[in-house]
């Protein structure tokens, strides 16, 4: 039990997000009791309704034939007065499951786009907590539910709400299947999502506690009308004028007839109808000087965020928007009504086949007609293998007791193993044994091609459920079939797309307008693009070292305001540390999902694609490492960065050890040079040296023979130094 202080924050927190009775009063223009007649006479009037009927029929036959209830009360009796098993070859479940365990192998992704820049830097918080919440209430189980139902009998439902007593009152988007005898579609709806329904009816029994732990303000009102209901019940009963819906109802709470003092024995049970409507209302949205808005449906919330805020820094715009009533009612008692701050019906139906209408078949019809036919031709070669392998006699009148035919028939052989003819009719003889002929291979061959025809017809085929003996030769034939068989479910996969789209910006509607409170989130996966996206977030400062984030976080008294979405917090150990408010209600945002991100993967082939990119360069090994499912990824993920780094430094080294040789090559071819151009000098010096000796000595000994020949005159050759140094 909530204490008082509890019960407050709900309250408030359920009232940010709706209006409560008094404004769905006012925009409809009905009473409280009004309210609830309507509720009652709408779900009567749905639940009745001729299609609505044959189409549950049909559906509950379907079921049926899903899980093996396929040969009728005839068929049986016949089969056994033959001698003939009931056995049913049940090809359609196995078929359905590997449907819906493709269609639900991954949680859909998906991506959101900013109308801004501003608005697209925050994009990603709205992908982490669609992915977080999902997680959190078991999405990929409400799918697997969803998709089977739209698989057996045509259409499932997806409810997205917001609880605001989860995560400690702080409130969270849930999601969860509507099983197909609560979800009540208006019957004239022509769309193939149904938004085009005028009411969406969610009605179904539970039990009186739960509905006063639920209202406990409405324990009286609650406890007089399920005693009223019931007793309505009864008496319609005993007067033979009940309904068909309302022998439904008992049938469903579990009140079991009693002749003896015609009476029901009851369980405290009561019908609850949810009622969703699209109606027109007037919100009245602030506009700050920053741009940032805030939606207001009641006007005395209006006021007091005025009286807070400064007006002159405030524009007030008052425009008419759709939006979803919700009206609970018990039977026909007003239980509570508000008006949801989103624009389309929370309930998201998935389809495979457009029927112009809510009332589509489900893929089991259209096997049924095969698999009875797979089932009789089944009995037919079981009869036939029975017979042909036994004793076949022909026996004269007379030549064996009746007694004993029967005897032998029973014991021994199948009935018909002995055949009476005249006498006379067999020569040689009164018995004549006869040899039993093998079956006609024609007779498989039709059955392999029957079963063949089903696997096309749903477009599942027995080499993905992983048959070897219909598997090809080759890995590249085997992902050319699987994508070549895949083409004849796209059809049905451009419907799932839309319809998770449709889920996806319900929750988006639901985040902006109900997440209030800061809540603290963790960015998953381990993907590429999630370790990168978790790295960034690290070095801006948004998240920290185990990928931790908050969104709505609020700064206390003493933290610096920096901007609109940051502020600057001092630590205990007086540390200054930039936060992100990451206020959710602010912005304008897009979504669309990932097609065909939940389909399941083949990693073989994924991986031998990966493997090929490696081979021409293009990935690397950690790309390749992702498409494997081992234990200790992250050590090896770690261990090949380490690897690769030292990788990088050895082949860093070795250039440089390159290039230190390089410049050894260099420097000894100068140093070389150097010495050739020093002996050249010390030779040049050298002959110098020696020339001028020469000149000294060629000098000295011209003198001396002027000296000697210094008094005789006339004409004669004078040599100079110059002139002999020349001729040397």
């Amino acid at each position: 039990m909530n204490t008082p202080a509890g019960e407050k924050r709900i309250n408030d927190r359920v009232a940010r997000r709706a209006i409560r009775h008094d404004q769905v009063e006012g925009v409809t223009g009905l009473s409280r009791e009004e309210f609830g007649l309507e509720n009652l006479d709408l779900w009567r009037a749905y639940a009745l309704d001729h299609r609505r009927q044959s189409w549950e029929e049909g559906a509950d036959e379907d079921e049926g034939f899903y899980h093996g209830n396929q040969f009728t009360t005839d068929e049986i009796e016949l089969l056994n007065a033959r001698g003939q098993v009931t056995a049913a070859m049940n090809r359609v479940r196995p078929l359905l499951r590997q449907f819906v365990a493709e269609l639900t192998a991954n949680l859909p992704a998906f991506t959101v786009l900013g109308a801004t820049s501003e608005d697209h830097r925050k994009s990603w918080i709205f992908q982490e907590y669609l992915a977080w919440a999902m997680y959190q209430c078991f999405f990929q189980r409400h799918a697997e539910r969803v998709i089977k139902d739209m698989a057996r009998v045509g259409v499932g439902s997806m409810i997205v709400d917001f609880d605001p007593r989860a995560d400690d009152l702080r409130g969270d988007i849930v999601f969860r299947r509507g099983h197909r005898k609560e979800v009540f579609y208006d019957p004239d709806s022509q769309e193939w999502d149904f938004s085009d329904s005028e009411n969406i009816v969610v009605s179904r029994v539970v039990s009186l506690r739960t509905a006063i732990g639920r209202w406990p303000k409405h324990r009286e009102g609650l406890i007089r009308t399920s005693e009223s209901w019931l007793q309505n019940a009864v008496d319609e009963r005993n007067k033979n004028q009940y309904s068909q819906i309302e022998e439904q109802e008992l049938i469903t709470v579990g009140q079991e007839w009693t002749l003896g003092r015609n009476i029901y024995e009851q369980v405290s049970h009561i019908r609850l109808i949810e009622r969703y409507t699209k109606v027109q209302v007037e919100v009245s949205t602030v506009v700050h000087q920053d741009g940032r808005q805030v939606e207001f449906l009641d006007p005395q919330k209006l006021e007091r965020y005025l009286a807070s805020q400064n007006r002159r820094k405030l524009e007030v715009v008052k425009i008419t928007l759709p939006r979803i009533a919700r009206i609970t009612s018990a039977v026909d008692y007003y239980l509570d009504g508000e008006i949801l701050p989103i624009s389309d019906y929370p309930i998201v139906p998935f389809t495979g086949d457009d029927a112009d209408n809510p009332f589509p078949i489900g893929e089991v019809r259209h096997l049924k007609d095969v698999q009875r036919l797979v089932n009789k031709w089944l009995a037919v070669l079981l009869y036939s293998a029975q017979v042909t392998s036994n004793l076949k006699i022909l026996a004269e009148e007379g030549a064996i007791d009746k007694d004993e035919v029967d005897k032998f028939q029973t014991n021994y052989a199948v009935p018909g193993s002995i055949s009476i003819v005249k006498q006379g009719a067999i020569t040689g003889g009164r018995l004549k044994e006869l040899a039993g002929q093998p079956i006609n291979t024609a007779a498989y061959t039709i059955l392999s091609m029957l079963l063949q025809h089903m696997e096309y017809e749903i477009g599942m085929f027995s080499m993905s459920a992983g048959n070897p003996e219909a598997a090809p030769r080759t890995a590249q034939a085997t992902r050319d079939l699987k994508e070549f068989g895949g083409e004849k479910v796209a059809l049905i996969l451009r419907g799932v797309d839309q319809s998770y789209t449709r889920v996806g910006r319900v929750a988006l509607e639901w985040m902006q307008a109900a997440l209030k409170s800061e809540k603290v989130l963790r960015v998953g996966g381990d993907t590429d693009v999630a370790v990168d996206r978790q790295r960034m977030l690290q070095e801006e400062g948004v998240a920290d070292a185990t990928g931790m984030f908050a969104i709505n976080q609020q700064p206390q008294q003493g933290d610096l305001q920096l901007d609109e979405n940051r502020f600057l917090e001092i630590t205990e150990d007086s540390k200054a540390v930039i936060r992100y408010i990451n206020d959710v209600s602010v912005g304008k945002y897009d979504l669309r999902v990932v097609p065909a991100s939940y389909r399941a993967v083949n990693r073989q082939a994924k991986l031998q694609e990966m493997m090929e990119l490696q081979q021409r360069g293009i990935v690397d090994g950690r790309a390749v490492l992702d498409q494997v499912e081992i234990k200790d990824k992250e050590r090896i993920l770690k261990r090949m960065d380490v690897q690769q780094q030292l990788a990088a430094q050895l082949e860093g080294a070795v250039e440089t050890v390159n290039n230190l040789e390089t410049q050894l090559q260099r420097l000894q071819s100068k140093v070389t040079s150097e010495k050739i151009k020093t002996e050249v000098a010390k030779t040049t010096a050298e002959l110098r040296v020696m020339l001028r000796e020469f000149r000294s000595g060629l000098e000295q000994e011209t003198r001396t023979v002027q000296g000697r020949s210094g008094g005789t005159r006339g004409p004669s050759t004078r040599t100079t130094p110059t002139a002999v140094a020349s001729a040397t």
